[in-house]
């Protein structure tokens, strides 16, 4: 991933008191077709998304903040 520049936006569900993340755009924040992985997990948590981008949780929460936000426009 870019190391400047705005971070891309992470799309997420609710699942009872806990927030996922879909995975389809975690792998389009990364720079890698969804499609090129057949048998993927539809959503992770957090902590998976912080493992697969090695990006800090506070980025990963921005980066959800700013799917939130065009979710709601």
């Amino acid at each position: 991933m870019k190391s400047s520049g705005k971070r891309p936006p992470l799309k997420t569900v609710p699942v009872g008191g806990r927030t996922l993340v879909y995975y389809d755009s975690v792998l389009q924040a990364i720079g890698i077709d969804p499609a090129s992985e057949p048998d993927r997990p539809k959503t992770v948590t957090i902590r998976k998304t912080m493992e697969i981008t090695s990006l800090s949780k506070p980025t990963i929460d921005r980066m959800i903040a700013a799917g939130r936000e065009t979710a709601a426009a």
